[in-house]
């Protein structure tokens, strides 16, 4: 239960991040994006991050700007 909380966390972090950087409808520039410390604008370095390649976008591992190869990443549909 807690592992798909967390899956569905995941999802809407996403989509947000895709809804507010505007790739849903164009190519963005490659980028990672960082969740911060609640309240502030300082990096979490112990959660993943998105990694955001043209219309694709994957988990990076904690801390790093690296692809976590050991989980699935996300295509971005435009429609």
């Amino acid at each position: 239960m807690i592992n798909m909380i967390k899956k569905i966390n995941q999802v809407l972090v996403f989509l947000v991040l895709a809804a507010f950087l505007g790739v849903s409808a164009i190519h963005a520039e490659d980028a990672t994006v960082y969740p911060t410390l609640p309240g502030t604008s300082i990096r979490d370095y112990s959660r993943p991050g998105i990694k955001i390649e043209g219309d694709k976008a994957y988990p990076t591992l904690p801390g790093t700007s690296i692809r976590d190869y050991s989980k699935p990443g996300y295509k971005i549909d435009s429609e």
